[in-house]
């Protein structure tokens, strides 16, 4: 049999994938598989306070690499 024959599109299931998935982070916005654009009110909570992306840590990791 072939991966192809099952109505899936996972190897194994896990958990329901959830209906909304973002795709890339830029500042305070957040843009799902759709394109839609969400603002992030809570960012930084529990991880850094500079929004996603920030230039200063892709800088410092370009850097470091």
């Amino acid at each position: 049999m072939e991966f192809s024959q099952y109505d899936t599109d996972a190897l194994l299931y896990i958990t329901n994938r959830p209906p909304l998935v973002f795709t890339e982070g830029q500042g305070m916005w957040l843009t799902d598989h759709t394109g839609k654009r969400y603002l992030d009110y809570l960012q930084g909570w529990a991880v850094n306070c500079l929004g996603h992306s920030p230039q200063c840590i892709q800088d410092a990791l370009t850097a470091q690499a």
